[in-house]
């Protein structure tokens, strides 16, 4: 028996490793060369994601969901590249409601907070495009999210496992604590500090406190894609991706993570990297 478990966990982690490498490389490249490949990854991505939500629903229909999520998928490549900025946010507020109505219909009061989804993925999306087409630091800046939520997960699910003892929300996931919050945070904010000497800013104290933040905000995608699984009884939010679950399970901490870091760079004109 312990031959088999040893077995299955290499089979596992296997799986894991090359699903990571595979995602890792398709979604480098399309960020590092921008332009169609960007928009084929979000729109490739994003259809995934939507997928998955409908899945979560249950009782849409195959059909159903397929065209949903073609019809969003769509729509976030198109409006991010002809739509501006007020109409991309009326889109959204669509999105949003339409969203709404579907979960509420299906789900009950519950349906306020999963019909969330659609919006947030839209925004996500929408998000990466706006900070990978910034004209100063652009690429940088979403390098330097995606490191800091990395080391957010890694940081948290580590020290969490060695001193984690208070639960942080137990009726929603049960293994997340308190020590892995702190943790996760920080060292997401030392990631965030030397990300920025590599580029060689002297802003550390800022650097800190933005990826200490934002490392934050990222737990919050987790906690609210975790709600939406523990009410649908469910371990992961679909097998798509081996050995990880569902995209939903990889990229939830940027449902939160790429929207506020756009809004920030929105509001003052440039990428938190060239704040001083």
């Amino acid at each position: 028996m312990a031959q088999q478990s040893t077995a299955g966990n290499t089979s596992k982690l296997l799986k894991r490793t090359v699903s990571a490498v595979l995602l890792l490389a398709f979604a480098s490249s399309s960020f590092w060369y921008g332009g169609a490949f960007l928009k084929c990854f979000v729109f490739v991505l994003c259809f995934l994601l939507i997928w998955e939500w409908c899945g979560l629903l249950k009782g849409l229909g195959p059909i159903v969901c397929f065209l949903f999520s073609i019809f969003i998928s769509l729509g976030v490549v198109l409006a991010a590249s002809f739509l501006s900025i007020k109409m991309q946010f009326w889109l959204i507020c669509v999105i949003l409601v339409f969203g709404q109505l579907i979960s509420l219909m299906r789900v009950g009061v519950f349906g306020f907070i999963f019909g969330m989804g659609p919006a947030l993925i839209v925004i996500m999306m929408m998000a990466a495009i706006f900070l990978r087409n910034l004209s100063e630091f652009g690429l940088e800046t979403v390098c330097w999210v995606v490191l800091v939520v990395s080391a957010m997960d890694i940081g948290g699910y580590f020290l969490g496992k060695a001193f984690g003892r208070r639960r942080l929300a137990p009726r929603i996931s049960p293994n997340k604590t308190y020590a892995g919050l702190i943790g996760g945070m920080t060292v997401g904010a030392v990631a965030s500090v030397f990300f920025g000497h590599f580029l060689g800013s002297n802003a550390f104290p800022l650097l800190f406190a933005l990826g200490a933040g934002l490392a934050g905000v990222s737990q919050l995608g987790d906690l609210l894609e975790s709600s939406w699984k523990r009410h649908f009884n469910v371990k992961d939010s679909s097998d798509l991706l081996p050995g990880h679950g569902g995209f939903l399970d990889r990229f939830d901490g940027y449902l939160t993570a790429l929207p506020v870091v756009a809004l920030m760079t929105f509001l003052l004109g440039r990428s938190p990297l060239l704040w001083q």
